[in-house]
This record gives C-alpha cells, sequence and structure tokens, in this order.
C-alpha cells in the first residue's frame, strides 16, 4: 500500500507540535473477551475524545504476538474528536451583545494496544496516538532475535506521514525512532528485514528509509537501482 495522504480539516499545527507519533499511556479499560472495539471515549492530555465514526471505514486492526509471549496482541487504530467549549467575550463597548467564538473540533488518531490478563480479559496495555488520520498497524521484523518491532504510520495535514517504531522491551511498548516524511513510500520486508520504500527517486535510483541496528534509528539510504538489494543486506 502507498501512503499518500490528503488535507483534512482540524488544527493540524496544534497537532503536530503535541508531537509527531508521540506515544500517550492515556487510560487503558479492560473489555470481555472477543469484543475489542474502538472506546467510545479516550482521555488524553487531560481531555476527553470522542470516537469519530466518520472514519470507520479507514480504522486499523493488527493482531500479532508482539512481545513473544505466545499469545497475540491486538492493535486497533481509530480518530477521536475534540470540541471545545465555546467562549463568550465581551464587545468592546458597554450593553454590547457578548460574542460567542465557534470552536474548531479537532481530530486526533489514538492506537490501543490490547492483551489479555490473568482472568482471560482484554486490557489496554498502551495508548499510542499519530495525526489526524490512520494509515497503518504493522508488525515488522528487526535485525535480531527480539520481539517485533511495531510500526505506526499515520497522515496529517497534504502529503505530511508520521513514521514511529515501538517495540515490547523492558515491560513495555518503547518508542524506538519517528520521523516525519513528505514523500511517498511503500513497507517492504524482505530477508528478514523491512525497510519503507521511496515511490519518488532521482531516475535510476532507488531510496527507502531502513533500521539500522547499530545506531538504533531508522536511515535514509539511496543507490543505483541495480545495487539497491546489495546496500541494503549491507546495513
Amino acid at each position: 500500500m502507498t501512503h499518500r495522504y490528503r488535507r483534512q480539516t482540524g488544527l493540524f499545527l496544534s497537532i503536530l507540535f503535541l508531537g509527531i507519533g508521540a506515544a500517550g499511556r492515556g487510560r487503558c479499560e479492560q473489555v470481555p473477551q472477543d469484543a475489542i472495539t474502538a472506546p467510545s471515549k479516550t482521555w488524553h492530555e487531560g481531555r476527553n475524545w470522542t470516537y469519530d465514526p466518520v472514519w470507520k471505514d479507514e480504522e486499523v486492526r493488527l493482531i500479532s504476538d508482539l512481545d513473544q509471549d505466545g499469545e497475540e496482541e491486538v492493535v486497533i487504530g481509530y480518530v477521536g474528536s475534540y470540541k471545545p467549549p465555546r467562549e463568550k467575550k465581551e464587545g468592546p463597548r458597554m450593553f454590547t451583545i457578548p460574542k460567542e467564538e465557534i470552536p474548531v473540533i479537532e481530530h486526533r488518531v489514538f492506537y490501543k494496544v490490547y492483551d489479555r490478563d490473568a482472568g482471560g480479559h482484554w486490557e489496554c496495555v498502551r495508548t499510542l496516538t499519530g495525526l489526524e488520520h490512520p494509515g497503518e498497524a504493522r508488525a515488522v521484523t528487526l535485525a535480531d532475535d527480539g520481539p517485533p518491532g511495531l510500526l505506526i504510520i499515520s497522515g496529517g495535514g497534504e502529503r505530511y506521514t508520521s513514521i514511529s517504531l515501538y517495540r515490547w522491551q523492558e515491560g513495555g511498548y518503547r518508542l524506538l525512532d519517528n520521523m516525519g516524511v513528505t514523500q511517498p513510500f511503500t513497507v517492504q520486508e524482505k530477508g528478514g528485514r523491512f525497510y519503507l520504500e521511496m515511490t519518488q527517486a532521482p531516475a535510476g535510483d532507488r531510496c527507502a528509509l531502513v533500521w539500522d541496528a547499530e545506531a538504533k534509528r531508522l536511515k535514509k539510504k539511496c543507490g543505483p537501482a541495480a545495487d539497491f538489494e546489495n546496500i541494503l543486506e549491507n546495513i
């Protein structure tokens, strides 16, 4: 799937400055077995976000063993909206009708990670956030024998994409790297490693974001198309 995002309404700049792919703990809830759906309310950063059904067709669902305990976890990505309360401002003169400003509705993507508790119920163990609308949640192979990475992709603004890579380690989901890109790309996996290949590159070249295990971050690599596979193998 090629990731290219359209512009959506909402305070994109405010969302961007709150953190690209930021990890929010939020309040997690417990749900019955086999009944995992997007919650109607999500508490995050002192605000109560309401589930937005307009985005239902773009919701994300991932089922994978992310912590290598032999049990699958479930990740659900959905959009929440927040409408600030209306504020009335007094006019410049006495006896004037107060002006009522129309609040701008904000949108935020939430990714909730669910795991089974000792009683067999699904419990939210981590809430992650993205930009304005869902893109993808994917388990990807990193260059070692540890747990897979959890790749979170979301879009905001015009052609802007947030990429965040998490991993289960030390008893929790830790952020390994995150960045924003403006070029469209596709997620690829080959030879036991994943990479994000840019669909636009200089003539005769191929470019990709590749996980560098030694540097512990995503790195952009470009090279002649004929030698690109060798470049990937030698990282």
